[in-house]
């Protein structure tokens, strides 16, 4: 199910927008005052929209747990001229006055943003781009939800060069979290701990003198139980992690950002153990134009 808001300033195209969503995925619009009852199902419809004009209008949507915003954006020159096609002797001090009552900060509470500054043609492709039908806006896949742990793991990070976070997930379920950084006990990286981060070395280089264990490894040691699980790590594991993610069991390995290390990739390979790349969740999407 979603319940989809949209909003903008005038003549950005919201109404286009809706009209579009409802012609071609059989949206069904519902006005707020069906948000403030029981909502009102119907019958072989999954998708509504409402349009939103305030913050109090926002409210009312966000008290929905499957509610999205999408905000429908253009420049004022842009929108000024389209208002002069429905009424030629408008000054834009007029428009301006107009244009007023609605509130801009809901922009800030959008998840999506679409620059629709061409034809009707562009606005559609990037509705189109939104994939509004086929994946569950407000709910990341787990791949995403537990990507995203790792990035929240790689905040704790100490060390001076690059921070990274990782967790073990087996049959579902998280089994531990690591990041990158001296050993427990040790003074931190960014404290002095590690000579060869605080010299800066080049990426790859001199990891014989490194004193960090990385987030891969950390969060390996940390786990019960390895075997058959998945490894999710923000960076493309190295050579030392990679043998050991193969020696402990994982059978598939999960990353967000490349990293050069084409011996082990050939491991990987030649292992027979999955590695896919997945974008980090975005919680908010803009596509201009």
């Amino acid at each position: 199910m979603l319940i989809l808001g949209i909003s903008g300033p005038l003549f950005s195209g919201r109404h286009t927008a809706a009209k579009f969503l409802i012609d071609t995925f059989n949206f069904t619009e519902i006005s707020l005052e069906n948000l403030q009852t029981p909502f009102p199902y119907r019958d072989g419809h999954k998708y509504y929209l409402v349009l939103i004009t305030s913050e109090s209008d926002f409210a009312i949507l966000n008290k929905y747990t499957f509610s999205y915003l999408i905000w429908i954006e253009a420049p004022t020159s842009i929108r000024f001229r389209r208002y002069k096609r429905i009424n030629k002797t408008a000054t834009l001090d007029d428009f301006l006055d107009l244009d007023e009552k609605i509130d801009a900060m809901l922009q800030y509470q959008a998840k999506s943003v679409i620059m629709n500054t061409k034809a009707l043609a562009d606005l559609a492709r990037s509705l189109n781009r939104l994939d509004l039908l086929s994946r569950d806006l407000n709910r990341p896949t787990p791949d995403e939800y537990f990507l995203r742990i790792s990035e929240i793991a790689a905040k704790r990070t100490n060390c001076m060069k690059q921070a990274v976070g990782a967790v073990v997930v087996k049959n579902g379920r998280l089994m531990s979290t690591g990041y990158n950084g001296t050993p427990f006990g040790a003074k931190n990286c960014n404290a002095g701990g590690c000579k060869r981060c605080n010299s800066l070395a080049s990426e790859g280089t001199r990891l014989d003198e490194c004193c960090c264990l990385h987030g891969e490894l950390s969060a390996i040691l940390m786990a019960s139980d390895t075997d058959g699980g998945t490894l999710y790590t923000t960076l493309f594991p190295c050579l030392n992690c990679t043998k050991n993610l193969i020696h402990t069991g994982f059978k598939r390995v999960v990353y967000s950002k490349e990293y050069s290390a084409k011996d082990s990739i050939r491991l990987l390979n030649a292992i027979g153990i999955r590695a896919d790349q997945v974008k980090p969740y975005q919680e908010k999407i803009i596509y201009p134009i």
